[in-house]
């Protein structure tokens, strides 16, 4: 078969298999039972690796040279991608400046918006604290164009390489070779990030950088170009019909399997990467011997080739329609999935009469350049600039936000951030608040209340460890990339809290963590991800989401932890869960006036399974109590995100400063230590 008669551009199941890997992303973030969705996007770099190089052949075959067949090449992607992308950012400048708040979000926005326009969102991403799968990263509205920028950054340089070498060589195993040691390269790269191996075990980020970079992902495209290029004669004559159809069912298999299992293995993209990669190539290469298999058959559906047709249009609108949808109506069942499906109307049009038309454009490279820098580069530049500005210009001065907790108080590290040990016996009475980082955020209190009294306070807390009896408990996102239930820091923590406590007897325990998060309370779910927690040490752990199963360990474990504490001293007093905001806090700045924050009924019913295990276990014993101080933050109505101008968050679930000090009477008479 001569390379110039593989039209793949014309191959309909080629459009389907993009179809298929556009509807596993939006099912993915329209939070459907597809946990591993997100392998869509690994699909989608393969396919793009096969058409582009089908592409780049072609033009190599014509008499333009190097240098006129780059320029073809890179106006017809200008084309095809960044109108319909600047489109998009334009829409979401404007959307976030109606919806999103001044208070860092509209900067967030803005700056991505900036970065995507520039083709360096995932580089942005890669340098941020949070990852992919990180509930700060799922409010982004911009979030899902780091792919789109690592493909235009693997457009720019491969391009050159591939017409160099077809045109330098026409022995396409030369070829091959060159692009496998590239491609072996970028696989080892990004299995080194991935699993914090040497030389990368301390390299901050690594497995965002694997993630997110092109250099680690180079690999999936070049998995799609090395099929793209002349097969021997052997492969081209094999037509084996029962074969084939047999690697069609695999190839497909794999992807489906990816799609339910693949988030249960942890780290990602890692290994695991290789079966959405593995399927994908098998499926191309399949359906290029014989088009006649039936998964071939099945993706040239003419409804997976027309969702495979405005696939980019519907990737690009698909999630800031799922963001906004969710920021609007925090609470309405099925918002994720209704904006899924609503985005597929800007989708359309986008589709209709600003990619197709771009796309379609007679060849006018001066011309098409121009236009393409004003109205699509400038625009979205300028856009995202003013909204930068607009935001700092209008955030407004009385509503404060602390999100500080200890930097003013004397002591060395963030509580909220990083394992902490902070022990100061140099009074007679003492107190040890123990916890996770719920228990970090009330410290300043804490220590205030204790200072006014001649207390001396101490804390350990560790991020992720409720501090339940020598047991490792810790929790998860459920999509996050690196599986932890193997760490041992809060056995470390207990242990040596345990050990001090034995050596110096304090007057008071006091205990707080985040339980209505451990137990996996269910009304929780309906606006946070669901986490999963673990309450033994090793690889046997219990991966329940069985709430009730879940809320018995905690008391089980609570109890022992309890009881060993009392050993050691006088008294402990369990701090009941304390109210959550469905939304981050600075959603609410533009809302000051109207006293928004999550109703007292929602509050209560989240904490009310949790509440009821902590009474149980106060009434065990006289010296253990509950101290509830949820009626100095909560009226009968609401528990409202900011008093007096002054935000009592610092996010979603942690107290700012200025909100654990609303509780300063209710601690004292709970702490009796007058």
């Amino acid at each position: 078969m001569k390379f110039e008669e593989d039209l793949s551009y014309r191959r309909s199941d080629i459009q389907g298999l993009r179809g298929i890997a556009v509807l596993l992303v939006v099912f993915f973030h329209a939070g459907l039972r597809l946990p591993g969705g997100f392998i869509g996007v690994d699909v989608f770099f393969v396919v793009s690796g096969y058409v582009i190089t089908s592409s780049l052949i072609r033009e190599s075959t014509g008499p333009e040279t190097i240098k006129l067949q780059l320029q073809n090449f890179y106006i017809r992607r200008a084309k095809r991608l960044i109108p319909a992308l600047s489109t998009l950012i334009l829409a979401v400048m404007g959307a976030s400046y109606l919806i999103e708040s001044s208070w860092g979000e509209q900067q967030r926005t803005a700056l991505s918006g900036i970065a995507s326009t520039f083709s360096f969102a995932n580089i942005r991403y890669a340098l941020d604290s949070s990852g992919y799968f990180s509930l700060a990263a799922k409010t982004n509205p911009l979030l899902h164009i780091w792919s789109l920028s690592v493909e235009e950054q693997f457009y720019i340089v491969f391009p050159i390489l591939v017409l160099v070498l077809l045109r330098k060589s026409r022995n396409f195993y030369k070829t091959k070779f060159v692009l496998l040691v590239i491609a072996f390269i970028s696989f080892i790269l990004s299995i080194l990030l991935s699993y914090g191996l040497p030389p990368f075990e301390s390299f901050a980020r690594a497995q965002q950088i694997a993630f997110y970079m092109p250099f680690t992902r180079t690999w999936e495209f070049l998995a799609g170009v090395l099929i793209a290029l002349p097969m021997s004669s052997k492969w081209v004559t094999f037509n084996r019909f029962a074969t084939i159809r047999s690697m069609q069912i695999l190839g497909m298999f794999g992807i489906l399997f990816s799609s339910f299992f693949i988030q249960d293995w942890g780290v990602f993209p890692g290994f695991s990467v290789l079966i959405p990669v593995v399927s994908t190539v098998v499926l191309i290469w399949a359906g290029s011997l014989n088009s006649g298999g039936l998964i071939t058959r099945c993706c040239s559906n003419s409804w997976l080739v027309f969702i495979g047709n405005i696939s980019y249009s519907w990737y690009l609108w698909h999630w800031p329609f799922i963001v906004f949808g969710q920021r609007i109506w925090p609470n309405t069942p099925f918002v994720r999935e209704l904006a899924a499906i609503s985005s597929l109307l800007p989708a359309l049009l986008s589709y209709q009469f600003i990619e197709s038309r771009w796309q379609n454009r007679g060849n006018r490279p001066k011309k098409d350049l121009t236009s393409i820098l004003f109205l699509f580069v400038l625009l979205p530049l300028l856009a995202g600039a003013l909204l930068f500005w607009q935001a700092n210009r209008t955030q407004p001065n009385n509503i404060q936000v602390d999100q500080s907790t200890k930097s003013d108080l004397g002591v060395d590290c963030n509580y909220l951030e990083e394992s902490c040990f902070d022990l100061h016996p140099d009074r007679d009475r003492q107190i040890l608040l123990v916890g996770d980082s719920h228990a970090a955020a009330l410290f300043p209190l804490v220590k205030f209340v204790g200072d006014q009294n001649d207390v001396g306070v101490n804390i350990v807390s560790r991020p992720g460890c409720p501090f339940l009896n020598r047991e490792l408990a810790f929790y998860l996102y459920t999509f996050e990339s690196q599986n932890l239930m193997t760490r041992t820091d809060c056995v470390k923590v207990y242990s040596e809290a345990i050990g001090w406590l034995s050596s110096d007897r304090v007057d008071l325990v006091l205990f707080a963590n985040n339980a209505p998060l451990y137990v996996g309370e269910p009304r929780l779910n309906q606006s946070f991800d669901l986490r999963v927690s673990c309450f033994t040490v090793g690889e046997n752990c219990d991966y329940s989401n069985d709430h009730s199963l879940r809320l018995e360990q905690y008391k089980d474990f609570l109890i022992s932890s309890v009881m060993e504490i009392l050993e050691y001293s006088d008294r402990v007093i369990l701090i009941a869960p304390l109210p959550y905001q469905f939304r981050d806090p600075s959603d609410f700045v533009r809302d000051e006036n109207r006293g928004l924050g999550t109703p007292r009924s929602a509050v209560d019913g989240i904490r009310a399974s949790v509440l009821q295990v902590l009474n149980d276990v106060s009434s065990m014993d006289d010296r253990i109590a509950v101290w509830d101080p949820i009626e100095t933050l909560c009226n009968d109505e609401v528990c409202p995100e900011s008093t007096d101008g002054e935000s009592n968050y610092s996010d979603n679930s942690h107290l700012s400063v200025a909100g654990t000090f609303l509780m300063e009477r209710s601690l004292n008479a709970a702490l009796q230590l007058k």
